[in-house]
């Protein structure tokens, strides 16, 4: 381990090698040790490739007497963007189900659309923040995942009031204004409550829960502002192209039939008193 741990002291791009020995982190068994390397650069991601394999090597070297190496640590995990297949695929689900429950493509995709621009926006000031704050890599994956899931929800609540408000006839405005009135103040007091309780996570003093709570209470927070701000406006810009089909009023079959049923027995009284008495 001895000879390990020179080797990757002698590595270009590598500061300093912790002796485990002075440093106490051998077990009480001595059969588990940890050694601290420190590389030259200061972000963990600009550490270059070639070091990271050279360091590698030189503790599988160890192995040879009977020593087992684990690496761990930033420059050695391997980063995974926010989004990837798995999320897409979420949306395409989301989509089929919505087109079937809603009967209308444009009813369907409101809601998803008004759910990505949050995160994207959510994203972008991630990103900004992380210049100054220190973010956890699984921040913005849970960030993602709940700002999905609460801006589809809150839509959804808005959306369908204002289709219900259009099939019984009220006016594209003021159905607009009706839908964010009620199901709009719904969705800022389920938001609220759900900032709250992940920005609850920070009372922990646990850095890594900070960081997750406060990412993904900021997700909440532009789902409620996009479901109540941008939503609307996309709604009035739809107009009667929400209106579901199968709620449109038609007329009873019966209808003329009765009408012509008392003509007749307007006419004559006495001929036609059983059909008027059935």
């Amino acid at each position: 381990m001895s000879d390990a741990l020179e080797a990757m002291g002698r590595i270009s791009g590598v500061s300093e090698v912790e002796n485990p020995a002075e440093s106490g982190t051998v077990s009480k068994d001595g059969r588990t040790t940890v050694a601290e390397v420190t590389f030259a650069t200061k972000e963990a991601d600009d550490v270059p490739d070639g070091t990271l394999d050279a360091v590698r090597a030189a503790g599988d070297g160890a192995e040879q007497a009977g020593l087992k190496a684990v690496y761990g640590g930033e420059p050695f995990e391997t980063s995974h963007p926010p989004v990837g297949p798995g999320e897409l695929v979420g949306l395409g689900v989301a989509l089929v189900i919505l087109v079937i429950t809603f009967g209308s493509l444009l009813a369907a995709g409101l809601p998803l659309l008004t759910a990505v621009l949050g995160i994207a926006d959510t994203m972008a000031a991630v990103m900004g923040l992380a210049t100054w704050f220190d973010v956890s890599d699984n921040a913005p994956t849970l960030a993602i995942m709940l700002g999905l899931a609460v801006g589809v929800d809150y839509a959804l609540f808005i959306v369908s009031r204002h289709r219900t408000q259009l099939a019984d006839g009220t006016p594209v405005r003021e159905s607009v204004a009706r839908a964010t009135a009620t199901a709009g103040s719904a969705v800022v007091f389920a938001g609220a409550t759900v900032l709250i309780a992940l920005a609850g996570l920070s009372v922990a003093g646990v850095p890594l829960l900070t960081s997750m709570g406060l990412t993904s209470a900021g997700a909440v927070a532009v789902a409620v502002v996009t479901a109540v701000t941008l939503l609307p406006a996309l709604l009035a810009m739809a107009g009667h192209r929400l209106v579901p089909e199968a709620r449109k009023k038609r007329r009873r079959p019966w209808a003329s039939g009765t009408a012509a049923l008392a003509w007749a027995c307007a006419g004559s009284r006495a001929s036609c008193a059983t059909p008027c008495a059935t």
